[in-house]
């Protein structure tokens, strides 16, 4: 998500193979554990595939927001085959929403399941900028005093190594998602 020269000059650390490899592995864990902590997928670029059988009001709630195309199949039973869905979606954020509904009422032959494929996560090129100054604060703060990184963060802002991390986050945090 940061480029190694930034993560570098951020740290004052010196320009060498192992120690790039170092600073790569602390942002790698820095950037699993504050996408756990949002309940969202920060990390490198990667295609997810999420099958919904059930939604309300025309919506489709995704796990992380879409980077680039969505492909969205749907099918009317379960075993029939999944077919490209023709008809118009809009995203909007981590939202699908679908023109066909409307006030509630859906119209006639509507599919029963919809696949939806697209990319989540962030490249050096494409991660929002508070983000990144969220990623390289905790990278100072574990690589610079040599400190353990946990397993996950806590609620409670006075156990958050950085002040004010949990409120910078707030924009990023999703509430867990029902299966």
């Amino acid at each position: 998500m940061v480029p190694i020269a930034q993560l570098r000059a951020w740290l004052n650390a010196e320009e060498s193979g192992a120690q790039d490899d170092l600073l790569r592995q602390v942002e790698s864990q820095v950037v699993d554990l504050l996408g756990r902590y949002c309940n969202r997928y920060f990390g490198e670029p990667q295609e997810v595939t999420v099958v919904v059988r059930r939604f309300s009001n025309g919506r489709i709630f995704l796990p992380d927001p879409p980077v680039g195309a969505v492909v969205i199949q749907s099918r009317f039973g379960v075993g029939e085959s999944w077919a490209t869905y023709s008809g118009t979606t809009e995203v909007d954020g981590s939202v699908l929403y679908f023109a066909e509904w409307s006030d509630g009422v859906v119209v006639a032959g509507w599919p029963s399941q919809f696949r939806v494929t697209y990319t989540r996560g962030y490249t050096e090129s494409t991660a929002p900028p508070a983000l990144v100054a969220i990623v390289l604060d905790f990278c100072r703060y574990y690589y610079k005093d040599g400190r353990v990184m946990p397993a996950t963060m806590g609620l409670y802002q006075d156990k958050w190594p950085i002040p004010g991390a949990q409120v910078a986050l707030s924009a990023f945090y999703r509430p867990v998602m029902a299966p």
